[in-house]
């Protein structure tokens, strides 16, 4: 059957308070719908000005969620001991507040930082590589970090940075360790960040890179006031797809020009930059890669988050 969740959100000090009101409909079940309900309130917007505005942030009463379960046709369902307990949840508003301060709070130092960087980075790599190097996958994440930022609607922010959390926290790992085997001086095992001690490629140019290292921490900061949305894998799996067969269709092949410009960008050709792979007909080997990357990667990657993220709730929650 399914079930209404009507949630109740009451935020009180004094005689002030203010009340909001949610409606979410599943089919998953009594419990499924408590469950769905509470994580929806936990990562939902609330309009900062109406919680702010009237409640100082300092001195407030718990903050309090209820719930009212309605059947299909809106009758009542009476609920034992064991579900009603299931229906209560209580944090502190202060955590609730303190959630808005670096996600919704204006101005946001670390976004203003962010659209810097790539107000410098944009015309750099236009210059420097060519507009082709924006389709590597990890510049195609920029780009949708960015747009996330800018956006003025909020889903669509969470739901952008998302998916590019999704979608490029596994290579960043590699990047990363690629990148400090090389500084160790050790055999790199994929080669990926050879470019980052290459002495054709300026220091200023390298400095850049590093973003490799630094934007999955700052997409996990950004989502964990928002929640994050496990349907990102899906939209990052449509960008990917686009991606590399525009990469198919305008990239370099391995060999083609200086090792410094884009070539065999996203290893459509191959996995190796100078000679293209033969085993398999091209188009097989760029179908392999548009299949292997939502299975392999961007969904295995989307479950674990939305599940560190939960926990992260339930530890705010119980802290």
């Amino acid at each position: 059957m399914g079930v209404t969740v009507i949630s109740a959100e009451r935020v009180s000090k004094g005689s002030t308070s203010c009340h909001v009101e949610r409606h979410r409909k599943t089919d998953f079940g009594l419990n499924g719908a408590v469950e769905a309900s509470r994580r929806s309130l936990r990562r939902s917007h609330l309009a900062p000005s109406t919680i702010v505005n009237q409640v100082d942030g300092t001195s407030q009463s718990s903050f309090e969620i209820s719930y009212t379960l309605l059947s299909d046709d809106d009758d009542e369902i009476t609920l034992g001991d064991e579900a009603e307990s299931l229906l209560t949840d209580k944090v502190e508003p202060d955590r609730l507040l303190g959630s808005w301060s670096h996600t919704k709070m204006a101005p946001r130092s670390h976004v203003v930082l962010f659209i810097a960087f790539m107000a410098a980075l944009i015309p750099t790599y236009r210059e420097k590589y060519t507009s082709k190097n924006f389709l590597y996958i990890c510049d195609v994440a920029l780009l949708v970090t960015l747009a996330g930022y800018l956006t003025a609607n909020e889903y669509l922010e969470k739901l952008l940075l998302s998916s590019a959390l999704s979608g490029i926290l596994f290579p960043q790992i590699i990047w990363t360790i690629d990148f400090v085997q090389g500084c160790f001086g050790l055999t790199q095992f994929c080669g990926i960040s050879e470019y980052m001690f290459s002495a054709n490629i300026a220091l200023y140019l390298k400095a850049f890179s590093f973003f490799h290292l630094w934007l999955p921490w700052l997409l996990f900061y950004s989502l964990l006031g928002t929640g994050f949305d496990r349907n990102g894998w899906i939209v990052w799996s449509l960008i990917a797809t686009v991606d590399l067969i525009v990469c198919y269709l305008v990239s370099p092949p391995p060999g083609g020009g200086p090792p410094e410009l884009p070539r065999n960008i996203n290893k459509v050709f191959g996995l190796d930059d100078e000679i293209p792979q033969t085993k398999y007909s091209p188009r097989t080997w760029l179908l392999f890669l548009i299949m292997s990357g939502p299975v392999l990667m961007y969904y295995p990657t989307a479950v674990i988050l939305d599940e560190v993220f939960r926990l992260l709730d339930i530890g705010a929650k119980g802290a």
